[in-house]
């Protein structure tokens, strides 16, 4: 995979933001490490049904 100007901050910066669907690994393996499959990867995180916080007084 290219890492086609991804820098390392940016990785982590997208990793972040995908909950870890997609890993700083996967973008840029020269800098972090191994990109094979692990553990996580295969079994991603289940994204939240709401990315808007509870409004304040109602139950989360």
């Amino acid at each position: 995979m290219s890492t086609g100007g991804i820098g390392p901050k940016l990785a982590i910066a997208i990793e972040r933001a995908t909950l870890g669907a997609v890993r700083r690994e996967e973008l840029r393996p020269d800098i972090f490490g191994d990109a094979s499959p692990s553990e996580s990867a295969k079994n991603p995180p289940s994204l939240p049904t709401s990315t808007q916080p509870p409004s304040p007084g109602r139950p989360a």
